[in-house]
Parts: structure tokens; sequence; C-alpha cells
């Protein structure tokens, strides 16, 4: 069913830095970005460096990653990363 969640595990060398439920992942393909939601068919990818963004209930997660690799399966996403970092959460700013 589109539109609904999906579990996902981030992983490094240190151990899992993020496990929960989410709707919507975007990725920094080796060739370019790429967009992951619920029902997603199976696939293995290549990540390069740049930003790891998941949207789920709690609100959007960022993180900076440098290289690794990201599987899809049964309504499951792991991803397997060298290094990552929490981006700072943005502030809402008004313009005057």
């Amino acid at each position: 069913m589109a539109g609904g969640f999906f579990d996902i595990r981030v992983l490094t060398q240190e151990g899992e830095v993020f496990s929960g439920e989410i709707s919507s992942l975007v990725a920094p393909g080796e060739n370019g970005y790429f967009g992951i939601w619920s029902d997603h068919a199976p696939m293995l990818s290549v990540l390069g460096k740049g930003e790891l963004t998941m949207d789920s209930p709690n609100g959007r997660q960022v993180f900076h990653i440098d290289h690794g690799f990201l599987e899809t399966l049964e309504n499951r996403v792991t991803v397997i990363v060298d290094q990552l970092a929490q981006a700072p959460m943005e502030e809402d700013t008004e313009e005057i």
C-alpha cells in the first residue's frame, strides 16, 4: 500500500545509530539521489557521499553520510555506512 510506513536500520562500524518506522527515504546513490517509499521493489545500492533524509511520524531526520550500502527488502531498509553525522536542525526563518 503506497503512502504507508516501513522499517529502517542505519548501521556504522560502531553499531546501530538509528532504527524506526519511516514514510519516505531519500538517499545519495553513487550516480545521484533516489527515493524509497513503502512497498518498494527489492534493491541493493551503493551509496555516495551526501545526505540521507528520512521522514517519520516524529518529523524529518537528516544524516550526512560518507559512502556505504543500502538494501530494501519486504518493507525493510538497511543502510550500512562508513561515517555518519546527524545534520543540525534547520530553524524556520521568517522573511521580513
